[in-house]
């Protein structure tokens, strides 16, 4: 829920487009809608939410890319690796695209493992959230290799 309306938000400053903006808040209001339904009036408190957690990251993929559509849409003289925000976009572009098939397909594989659950299967789930936690890595490691290049060229600008 906090992602999507936090997220949301983030993406509905950083875009110049009516349209855009429009879209951002329509999908983060359908998305928070069916949060909502699903965990208050349905009560249907599963262990994982894969569905809705399905839909935040195709939305936050989908704002990735509009944004993208701006940035090459308005193109500057500005280095576009001096742009924190595209650090950022770029780092949850890496992560949600992968969390996504990830939480996609996470609902299907525990229905099936939980007839039989063998050592094996139980292992493939391990796997499938540790490429979830190397997906997270790589976006943080991407965002840290952006701040620390904006540092060092703010620091080699101003010398």
């Amino acid at each position: 829920f906090l992602t999507i309306v936090f997220l949301g938000y983030y993406f509905r400053k950083l875009f110049h487009s009516r349209v855009k903006i429009r879209v951002v808040t329509v999908l983060c209001s359908l998305i928070v809608l069916y949060l909502l339904v699903k965990n208050i009036v349905l009560q249907d408190y599963q262990l994982f939410d894969s569905m809705g957690y399905s839909l935040v990251s195709a939305a936050i993929v989908f704002f990735v890319l509009m944004y993208f559509h701006q940035l090459l849409n308005n193109v500057t003289d500005q280095n576009i690796f001096r742009n924190f925000n595209f650090w950022l976009a770029s780092g949850y572009l890496i992560y949600f695209a992968g969390s996504f098939i990830i939480f996609l397909s996470y609902y299907y594989l525990t229905t099936q493992i939980l007839a039989t659950y063998t050592a094996q299967e139980r292992e493939l789930l391990t796997t499938l959230w540790g490429v979830h936690n190397m997906l997270l890595f790589v976006s943080a490691f991407s965002l840290l290799i952006g701040s620390l290049w904006l540092t060092y060229r703010k620091k080699s600008v101003s010398s």
